[in-house]
């Protein structure tokens, strides 16, 4: 009989600097319950792919499949696993074929867009905004009076992190601008928290992949120099960080808001 550790939000420990060196020593005593067999496998999920070794001097055993393309599909329900409950929910509600169609459609607008891999096939709906919407549709056969699940508005914590870098707001307001992309050489496939927590002076490409672990952004493909092309995935997404931006511009002093520059995609 194996045993398996399941850590989830471990990324936390990036809110909360004063408890590190908690974090310390329970990483460590990980790694030592498996190489003393006691644990078979750890998996561990979060926001953020962490530099583990600022938390854990020693804990050097962990591999990132964030961007592995086996596991795209997990993260999410794919298109044809929409149409099919959508459906089935319709045609339990007496509804025509046409009603299913009309309701995929807007569940595609809203929730659809993400793609975790460069490799990945197909991109894949919020599962969580996709049951909070049929769970109403199979209760009432109506659309939910709200597209969006009130449990999954933004994290407050993060959404402050990102406006206290220097030109967060102004990265967040050019997002959502109709069709804009950032291009980037590559994703950051690590973060280190002691430089998360203490230098404030990140480039464009930090702030790219921080939005794209966040949701904000997804993969929308290469460019022709074989750059990451990041986009923002649906209207809830956009919906959700206009409305934060709106709030973020009374706390600016007027002359201080955000401004909004047209022109090219942002590029690092």
């Amino acid at each position: 009989m194996g045993f398996y550790l399941l850590i989830d939000e471990y990324d936390a420990v990036a809110n909360f600097a004063e408890e590190i060196k908690f974090f310390q020593t329970l990483f460590n005593a990980v790694k030592s319950s498996t190489s003393d067999s006691v644990l078979d496998r750890i998996f561990i999920t979060g926001v953020l792919p962490l530099e583990m070794s600022d938390i854990s001097s020693g804990y050097n055993i962990g591999e990132n499949i964030s961007l592995n393309p086996a596991f795209n599909e997990l993260c999410g329900f794919t298109h044809a696993e929409v149409k099919k409950a959508l459906h089935a929910a319709a045609f339990e509600c007496g509804m025509k074929e046409d009603a299913a169609s009309d309701a995929l459609d807007m569940m595609r607008t809203f929730y659809g867009g993400y793609k975790f891999a460069l490799e990945a096939k197909e991109v894949v709906y919020n599962p969580a905004l996709v049951i909070y919407f049929l769970e109403a549709f199979c209760d009432t056969c109506e659309y939910p009076a709200e597209m969006l699940d009130s449990n999954l508005s933004m994290d407050a914590n993060k959404l402050k992190y990102i406006f206290q870098i220097p030109e967060g707001n102004q990265s967040l307001l050019n997002l959502m601008r109709e069709d804009h992309k950032v291009v980037i050489t590559d994703l950051a496939g690590r973060f280190g928290i002691r430089e998360m927590l203490t230098d404030r002076r990140k480039d464009r490409t930090f702030m790219a992949s921080f939005l794209y672990y966040f949701g904000v952004l997804t993969i929308s493909g290469l460019t022709g120099a074989g750059e990451v092309a990041l986009a923002v995935p649906n209207l809830m997404m956009k919906s959700l960080y206009v409305g934060a931006l709106r709030r973020s511009a009374h706390d600016h002093p007027a002359g201080h808001a955000p401004v909004f520059h047209p022109g090219h995609p942002d590029r690092v």
